[in-house]
């Protein structure tokens, strides 16, 4: 009888357990990007400094959150470079998704285009990029990272 109890109350608790993990995965993976303050901005007015790294109007600074590409001037960085110059020259505008800032007090943020793809992913895709939480966790961990 005690035995019985045990295994039930055991059972129960695994049960609970696993669905908490699925939840959490499910809830991990979404991001609600309306949550925090958009723009849409023209290709035009983009000036790209490397694969994760761009200007807006001379005036903005954006990093891209949760990735990490190459320096410019390595050879890598160089082709992670080109990688967002062709994003950047097929399309016409994007959405910019603005998570905060950084410790350098660049806008921290997702870009998406007017086809609903995510410039970090593409990077990230199209060997560019890695996944990087450093200094902006909070939003990694939902968007990115396992």
């Amino acid at each position: 009888m005690v035995l019985n109890l045990f295994f039930t109350v055991m059972s129960t608790s695994f049960i609970s357990i696993v669905f908490l993990f699925l939840v959490s995965i499910t809830h991990r993976s979404s991001l609600d990007l309306n949550a925090y303050p958009y723009s849409s901005i023209p290709t035009s007015d983009i000036r790209v400094i490397d694969g994760d790294t761009f200007i807006i109007n001379e005036d903005e600074r954006v990093r891209l959150a949760c990735i990490n590409s190459p320096e410019a001037n390595t050879g890598e960085g160089t082709e992670a470079t080109n990688l967002t110059q062709i994003y950047i020259k097929n399309t016409k505008e994007i959405t910019l998704y603005r998570l905060g800032e950084d410790l350098y007090g660049r806008t921290v943020g997702i870009a998406i285009d007017e086809k609903g793809r995510d410039l970090g992913q593409y990077l990230l895709d199209n060997g560019g990029a890695l996944p990087n939480s450093y200094g902006r966790t909070k939003f990694c961990k939902i968007k990115y990272l396992p």
